[in-house]
């Protein structure tokens, strides 16, 4: 495995490369990869572990384009293992590229998941409550972030309209924040994906 860690790295590295020639043998090597389910495994390992932002950020890119045609072959272990993962990692992530990358892959597999979960994915809708009643800003602001990347997808939005209440309301309490805080530009960005 540790092998495997060090040559994704590398891949990855190599396609956030300036040099045009390793970009092209990163991309080449890492589309031939991308065609196989375990290796959505691996790059899910690097979002929540690799040191590098960049890294973080490129796997969170790549499985959000891949993942979609994965998931079907994923076996139900392996996906409880992405949905909690991805959760955990949204709450520990600190780099706002990343942060919206992991949200929108978060998006993706809720596009999957809520309609398959029995009573939809609970710990989701979980994390966008109590990052909404925090008293700090950066997990409201995470909270606007995730419903705005959930509401770009039409199949969400319909798992998400039994709770389109709730989320109008926590949505017109992180509008009315006063400045300077930045939960209402999220907010508004939510209400446009809403609209």
């Amino acid at each position: 495995m540790e092998q495997q860690i060090e040559e994704t790295d590398a891949l990855l590295h190599a396609l956030a490369s300036p040099s045009a020639q390793l970009d092209h043998k990163a991309h080449h090597a890492l589309s031939a990869r991308l065609k196989h389910p375990a290796f959505a495994q691996l790059l899910l390992h690097r979002l929540a572990h690799a040191a590098e932002q960049n890294t973080r950020h490129l796997a969170a890119v790549l499985l959000k384009r891949r993942l979609g045609g994965h998931w079907p072959k994923l076996d139900d272990a392996t996906r409880h293992a992405f949905k909690t993962t991805l959760l955990s990692h949204l709450r520990a992530e600190v780099a706002p590229a990343v942060r919206r990358a992991t949200a929108d892959l978060l998006a993706v597999v809720a596009r999957f998941a809520l309609p398959a979960t029995a009573g939809g994915w609970p710990e989701l809708l979980e994390l966008v409550s109590s990052c909404a009643a925090s008293e700090h800003e950066q997990w409201r602001a995470l909270s606007v972030l995730l419903i705005e990347a959930l509401l770009h997808s039409e199949h969400v939005a319909d798992e998400l309209r039994p709770h389109f209440e709730p989320l109008a309301a926590l949505l017109g309490r992180a509008l009315a924040e006063p400045p300077p805080s930045a939960v209402p530009r999220g907010a508004l960005a939510a209400v446009a994906a809403w609209a």
